[in-house]
């Protein structure tokens, strides 16, 4: 037995204590030391985090009947929300936060479990391989596998425990046949119609990526076999619900249905949903196109592209960065000056989508948008919206900048809110493996994010741009006349055929509701890929009649798997024992998704971000749709030295919250968020003072993420700016509530621009001033840019503004910010640095602009009068309800709203004590000797005397 040191020494002494009674077990087991790489539980001052709303997500039918009335006293229902409390009472505790509230702010997430704070210890399936120990406080499962199998299979016995019902949800709808699970409603039908956008695969396909490549060798054979001992432990779960109601999720009878077995095409059939989501930016190239096109009728081409490269911040200087070395990628430095014949000319008034014989550009420029997507499953009470806005952020900061002497973090990932979370958290240890954190409910073999013995790590989202448009030449394979139904594309001067077959499901109405129409009971879509290019979207013509298709291709398509071996390394005790350097080796040379991801141990802050980013042929164009006739192609792909990373950087401090990676790392191409306004300038502008002074505490780095949860950032960046604009009154001739609006708004700006709670915990302080900046901020837009652009923001889809209003939590992700910054500072002639090709407020006339904005003030005063059905100022009040962040249900579970906070879903905090020099980071402690067993294995003989004492609880019992 290699284990036990892993478990603390107090939590296994409570365990032979209570096998003590019973039977005698050998001396050793109460050895006093604990090795070098365990530190022990009582590492909290290193690692706390918290994941709302709670650890448990599986209710069954009378659990659901108690929760439902109100019973919320059930032992049996103590975590289903116990940790959404603690994560809304940040706003309470901050300004003036010490750092005694970190514990009462955040759960402690040490290895192990406190003597005082066992809730249930079982052998998942009576395996005599691997104990599981849930923690009273919240219910986190606590693996120690005595074999790598066992540890596998109680990780999805866990999972499977918290979350069966959801990873349900999930692989159905990683298959696009959600329709066929739940129900077809017409959310689940578009539901299924949009993964099949992103990810057409067959069962066949599924199947072939659970098969390990060749040169994998021995790490893709242990890599499967891992996610094989999972499915097991899923399985296992799955047979006891079918037998045992007390363990049977509710959502099941209520869809007159039971769990099927699952099978290791599942793991890949979520994984192709999320790295749908996830695998990378771009692929909106067709958009770009036929908007700049749109604009062109009235600023003509070259003029239409000018605007569109003004707005775009492709390469911004002013835009923040996550490190500020320059990594050369989508510039003419790599790819040289555009090509003007790279770029097939489309007629985009031809285009349909490829299951319909109408040409629909609108149809189709939604199947192509590269904009994150959202999945909409009608579950049996109410929808469930699976939308990845995306607010992960990460802040850290250097060991030579704390009170301590070591670096910290505050960072995580967000997933949006849910009830379930589709994150789901456990603690296991097993041979080579020391981690806790949190994964994909249904693909969480290995902990994704959290933390080893010495270190811990996060993500954020990156948009690297893995994704382009290809437009492919028809052809018939017989020689034939094309069409645009031809059934070929040339490729390399052949005609390859396309693939293509109808996707079939015969979708059963179900207490989830019925389809609409009723012929939707029996569900076919046309389903057509090109061998080289993935995925087709639409078919059409070029300018002069040529029939094309248009090919979206996905760097990690058909890859789903691939980056799993980055989570195997990250999970390796061995592997990780060298620091950062390995953690880098895991991301940067196995990691295929675009995410930046962050590091942190007790002497180093690093960052290295992952993406199976392309090298493009010279001459195309990043931003528009290019050739698929094979000498545009890709011709391989970035490796970690390429992509954008960083150490201990010179200026203290890391940042990220979704912004830019580096200097000269051209931005995605439906990306127009990276230019002088960022939101990760609401973490900046407070972190830099307190590392240009020295000595910041954890606490202080808390409530730098604290404050900038609650922060507005066009009240942080651009009030400042329009008060410089339009100074302190209002034209003499103008609406005397014009006065009012712009005093209220400036008395916000001058208090911070927060969304914060006044006193009477209901109304925001400044309430008025929130209404008003939320009503004026699209008049203001098309006020500055909407003549002088060709309406760019509207023929382009770009983003004006994601408000707290959409109960999202995260906020302040998309906008128009950068644009109006910028423009504002140009026409006043303050100091800007790549400058627009010209000024838009006023056509650049001062007082035309400042008149302007004046106006699109009053006008919106109509808007609010409707809203709130006054004209007085004083009675446009928001309050939290307005921006709550709601917990979307997937079944009959639901939690309360709390107050809006822009923050991750999952969050750690992290600060380790300084290094033990008698035991440097990075060198691993020479193994212990096996420690005896009794004859039917160590845990067999403790778990027995738990079993005989009382102290083995059932699987549903107290503290769950």
């Amino acid at each position: 037995m290699l284990l036990l040191h892993r478990m603390g020494m107090r939590t296994f002494a409570l365990i032979v204590a209570a096998a003590a009674a019973v039977t005698t077990l050998p001396a050793p087991l109460v050895a006093e030391e604990i090795d070098g790489r365990y530190r022990g539980f009582g590492d909290a001052t290193g690692f706390r985090n918290l994941l709302p709303p709670g650890q448990d997500g599986v209710l069954n039918a009378e659990e659901q009947f108690r929760w439902q009335a109100g019973d919320r006293g059930d032992p049996r229902l103590a975590h289903v929300a116990d940790q959404l409390p603690i994560y809304a009472a940040l706003l309470d505790a901050s300004p003036g936060l010490a750092e005694a509230d970190l514990d009462t702010l955040f759960k402690d997430a040490s290895f192990g479990v406190a003597p005082d704070d066992i809730g249930e210890v079982y052998a998942p399936a009576g395996r005599a391989d691997v104990v599981v120990i849930r923690d009273a406080s919240h219910g986190v499962p606590h693996i120690v596998g005595d074999t790598r199998e066992g540890t596998f299979f109680a990780k999805g016995y866990t999972t499977a425990e918290d979350r069966l019902f959801l990873m349900d949800i999930l692989r159905h709808t990683g298959r696009a046949r959600l329709s066929e699970f739940v129900g077809p409603t017409p959310f689940n039908i578009q539901t299924d119609r949009d993964q099949l956008a992103v990810a057409p695969y067959t069962e066949g396909d599924l199947t072939a990526q659970t098969i390990p490549d060749e040169s994998a060798g021995e790490l893709g054979r242990q890599i499967r076999a891992d996610g094989e001992a999972y499915i097991a432990g899923v399985n296992a779960y799955v047979a006891e619900a079918q037998l045992d109601p007390s363990k049977l999720p509710a959502e099941y009878p209520a869809l007159q249905k039971v769990p099927e077995p699952f099978v290791l095409e599942d793991i890949v059939a979520i994984a192709s949903l999320v790295g749908g989501i996830f695998g990378g930016g771009g692929g909106g190239e067709l958009r770009n196109l036929c908007g700049i096109d749109a604009m062109a009728d009235e600023l003509g081409a070259a003029g239409a592209r000018a605007v569109f490269d003004d707005l775009k911040f492709a390469d911004d200087a002013e835009a923040p960065v996550t490190t500020p070395d320059p990594f050369p990628y989508m510039s003419p430095e790599t790819l040289g000056e555009p090509d003007p014949a790279a770029v097939p000319p489309i007629d985009c008034a031809s285009l349909r989508p490829i299951e319909s014989s109408t040409p629909s550009l609108e149809d189709v420029l939604d199947a192509v948008e590269s904009k994150v997507p959202t999945r909409v499953v009608e579950g049996p009470f109410g929808p469930l919206v699976l939308d990845f806005s995306g607010a992960s952020n990460a802040l850290l900061v250097a060991g030579d900048r704390t009170a301590t002497g070591t670096p910290l973090a505050v960072f995580g990932p967000q997933t949006g809110y849910f009830v379930p979370q589709l994150l789901t958290e456990a603690d296991v240890h097993g041979p080579d493996i020391d981690v806790r954190g949190i994964g994909f409910a249904g693909i969480d073999v290995y902990v994704q994010i959290g933390r080893g013995a010495d270190h811990a790590w996060s993500a954020t989202t990156s948009r690297a741009d893995a994704k382009d448009t290809f437009i492919l030449v028809l052809c018939e394979p017989d020689g034939g006349e094309p069409t645009t139904d031809s059934t070929g594309h040339r490729h390399d001067g052949e005609c390859l055929p396309i693939e293509g077959w109808n996707h079939t499901q015969i979708a059963v109405p179900t207490a989830a509701g019925a389809p609409e129409d009723p012929e939707d009971v029996l569900l076919s879509w046309r389903v057509e890929r090109s061998p080289i290019y993935g995925p087709l979207i639409a078919r059409g013509t070029l300018e002069d009649g040529t029939p094309v298709a248009v090919a979206v291709y996905r760097s990690t398509y058909f890859r789903e798997t691939q980056s799993a071996p980055s989570f195997h390394f990250l999970n390796s005790t061995s592997h990780m024992a060298r620091g950062f350097e390995a953690f880098r080796e895991a991301f940067g040379d196995w990691n295929e998704f675009s995410f930046n991801w962050f590091y942190v141990d007790d002497e180093h802050i690093g960052y290295q971000s992952s993406c199976r980013c392309p090298r493009r042929s010279p001459g195309v164009d990043p931003y528009l749709p290019t050739w698929g006739t094979g000498e545009r192609d890709w011709s391989d792909f970035l490796d970690k030295d390429e992509l954008p990373w960083d150490l201990d950087p010179d200026r203290g401090w890391i940042i990220s919250w979704n912004n830019r990676q580096a200097p000269a790392f051209w931005t995605d191409d439906r990306h127009f968020t990276s230019g002088p306004v960022h939101r990760s300038q609401l973490l900046q502008a407070r972190t830099d003072p307190l590392v240009e002074r020295g000595g910041v505490t954890l606490a202080e780095a808390v409530e730098v993420m604290a404050e900038a949860a609650t922060t507005d950032l066009r009240a942080q960046e651009l009030l400042p700016l329009l008060r410089r604009l339009l100074g302190a009154q209002p034209p003499g001739d103008a609406d005397p509530r014009v006065g009012q609006m712009w005093d209220l708004l400036v008395a916000w700006d001058r208090s911070g621009g927060q969304r914060q709670l006044g006193p009477d915990g209901t109304t925001y302080d400044h309430a008025s001033a929130i209404v008003i900046l939320d009503a004026w901020w699209p008049r203001l837009i098309a006020a500055v840019f909407a003549a002088g652009s060709a309406d760019a923001f509207t023929a382009l889809d770009i983003d004006l503004h994601d408000p707290p209003q959409l109960h999202l939590g995260s906020a302040f992700n998309l906008g128009a910010w950068g644009q109006l910054h910028k423009d504002l500072r140009q026409v006043l002639g303050e100091p800007v640095t790549d400058r627009f090709h010209r000024t838009y407020c006023g056509g650049g006339d001062l007082e035309t602009c400042r008149a302007d904005v004046w106006a699109s003030l009053a006008a919106a005063i109509a808007d609010l009068e409707a809203e709130f059905g006054s004209g007085d100022v004083e009675a446009w009040q928001r309050t939290w309800e307005d921006d709550a962040i709601v917990h979307i249900p997937a079944g009959i579970t639901s939690v309360p709203d709390i107050p809006w906070q822009n923050r991750p879903t999952f969050q750690q905090i992290v600060q380790l004590p300084a290094p033990d020099p008698g035991s440097p980071p990075g060198v691993e402690p020479a193994p212990r000797p096996p420690l005896p067993t009794t004859g039917g294995g160590l845990w067999a003989a403790v778990l027995g005397a738990l079993l005989l004492t009382g102290a083995l609880v059932r699987s549903r019992g107290p503290g769950r």
